[in-house]
């Protein structure tokens, strides 16, 4: 069952929309500062359709991010690949994830919904025979 990433969108619409008052705003701009103006909203904008998926299986991890439906990145980790999992408290009362790895950037697992990848990948971990690591304040959420 793939899991989805819940993105706060909120903060870059409010982003977008100072920066296109910002731009309407000004009678008398430098072509330079509304090229860029213009180029940031369009960036913004995009951003807005960026999805984060993960998949836990019985043999690897899969970690996508998707621009609409089509794939960005996309990282499959096996149990060799992987030094620990890492479950850590992000923000009030969220819980989070992090991967790593012997080669390459860690993967971060938070904000995913439904809350059950947190427990799958802490089977995955123990079924592979992973390092495993729960904060203090993990535990107080997991409890």
């Amino acid at each position: 069952m793939p899991y989805r990433a819940k993105t706060q969108k909120f903060p870059l619409l409010l982003l977008l929309l100072l920066i296109v008052s910002s731009l309407l705003s000004r009678n008398s701009l430098s072509i330079e500062y509304t090229v860029f103006g213009i180029l940031l909203c369009i960036c913004i904008a995009l951003a807005l359709f960026i999805r984060y998926e993960c998949k836990v299986n019985h043999d690897h991890v899969t970690y996508r991010v998707l621009f609409f439906s089509w794939p960005i990145y996309k990282r499959t980790l096996t149990p060799n690949e992987m030094k620990q999992i890492k479950f850590k408290r992000v923000g009030w009362n969220t819980k989070g994830a992090i991967i790593k790895t012997k080669k390459g950037i860690p993967v971060r697992i938070t904000h995913f919904t439904p809350d059950d990848v947190y427990t799958d990948l802490a089977d995955f971990a123990s079924k592979h025979n992973l390092s495993i690591y729960k904060s203090k304040d993990y535990l107080i959420l997991e409890g």
